[in-house]
């Protein structure tokens, strides 16, 4: 069978902005998810899709301005 790629997070972005994935297990001490840093946005949705979490995870996006 084929397997179907479902997005983790999904949220709209602004061109004049880069964002960057954090996960957290318990809100309070939160790491970079490495394959989502510094995304440059693109008007239009973002998805984050590749990694399955073996425990129940928070993510964040933080937004930054374009330098």
């Amino acid at each position: 069978g084929t397997l179907a790629i479902q997005p983790v997070f999904i949220f709209r972005s602004s061109t004049d902005h880069e964002y960057t994935l954090e996960s957290s297990t318990d809100a309070q001490t939160w790491s970079t998810v490495l394959d989502f840093y510094r995304v440059p946005g693109t008007g239009g949705d973002l998805a984050y899709t590749n990694r399955v979490f073996t425990s129940p995870t928070l993510l964040r996006i933080k937004a930054n301005k374009k330098p």
